[in-house]
């Protein structure tokens, strides 16, 4: 894969070098030179542009931010496994990316540390995965696991198929998305065998919709893999009726379920991107009531608990929601201070 060249996409983002420097130091900046060049010629308003352009505003704390936005430290067995459910868990193979959105919620990861697991850490990680008979299913995330060669996914692959308890298999990735030249026969094959592994790409815009990115997904398609897909509702990319619209109409013509849309985890470093429960309701709940092909809209919940429909959150005053999982175990979130709106989206 290609990337630009720092003073490439500079240029194209209209990004100061001091920015891109400090910037860098807190969460990687890269730009593959495929994703690059979908970046419209009006690169301040464009939303591709958005999703990857260095800031000030994310080197500033905001009394908004969430220290562990979706619980996903306080869930972890260990630095390389999130279990927030007694039948899966979350492995951490990668902090590499083919593109850093500004959004992620795992920017605080420390990219510039420890990649990912070592063959000790894959000892441990596979000895906790036999001792837990009540595990069903892998979900492998990172940073994003196609950074990984075909050999090592391979790898991998052939490791957990040797647990017997496990039958399902998760791979989250943007490479359909950033780099569809990733996706190629060998990986195909690497992940073909037991589990016919689900893949969950991350489109947010329909202008990241491309024929290459089709090809990629077609493969996978046609590897025998279910392809689904979960997106950001992002302020000043996707928060507006026709994009979603558009959006939802894309993934279901290319066959790719829409699995989850799910409202911005407030991370520090990522308050451009984010919108209030109630604008995001109001932009959402028209599609819930009247389309039961869109994703259900979905809040990750800050005490550990999972994801909840944004829709079944109870007000309790002027910013607390609740959330009932059942008697006696609710969950409370705090929105956020709503902001003016920035001037938004392309279609």
């Amino acid at each position: 894969m290609k990337s630009a060249k720092k003073t490439e996409w500079q240029d194209v983002l209209n990004v100061e070098a001091s920015v891109a420097r400090e910037c860098s130091k807190v969460f990687p900046v890269r730009w593959p030179a495929y994703y690059l060049d979908l970046v419209q010629k009006d690169a301040v308003h464009d939303p591709i542009a958005r999703m990857g352009r260095p800031t000030r505003d994310e080197l500033q704390p905001s009394t908004d931010d969430i220290a562990d936005p979706v619980g996903d430290h306080m869930m972890r067995d260990s630095p390389f496994i999130v279990r927030k459910h007694a039948d899966r868990v979350i492995l951490l193979v990668t902090k590499q990316c083919h593109f850093y959105c500004r959004f992620c919620f795992r920017r605080d990861e420390g990219v510039h540390n420890k990649p990912g697991p070592s063959p000790e850490d894959w000892k441990k990680i596979l000895d906790y995965l036999r001792a837990e008979k009540d595990l069903r299913e892998v979900i492998l995330s990172g940073g994003d696991p196609l950074t990984l060669s075909n050999d090592r996914l391979g790898m991998i692959v052939e490791a957990l198929s040797s647990v017997a308890h496990l039958k399902r298999l998760r791979v989250h990735t943007r490479a359909p998305v950033h780099a569809p030249e990733r996706v190629d026969q060998g990986l195909v094959e690497a992940f073909q065998g037991r589990f016919n592994p689900v893949f969950v790409t991350h489109f947010n815009h329909p202008s990241e919709f491309t024929e290459q990115s089709r090809i990629a997904i077609e493969m996978l398609q046609n590897g025998s893999f279910q392809v689904k897909n979960q997106s950001v509702l992002l302020a000043g990319v996707n928060d507006c009726p026709m994009v979603l619209q558009q959006l939802v109409g894309k993934l279901l013509h290319w066959s790719i379920e829409p699995y989850y849309l799910h409202h911005p985890d407030r991370v520090a470093g990522n308050g451009l991107f984010r919108l209030s429960i109630a604008r995001g309701l109001a932009l959402v709940r028209p599609f819930l009531n009247r389309d039961p092909r869109f994703p259900p809209y979905v809040l990750d919940l800050p005490d550990g608990c999972g994801k909840v429909p944004v829709s079944a959150l109870k007000q309790v005053s002027d910013r607390q929601f609740r959330f009932e999982h059942w008697p006696g175990k609710d969950s409370l979130y705090e929105d956020l201070n709503e902001r003016i709106p920035p001037q938004a989206w392309s279609v």
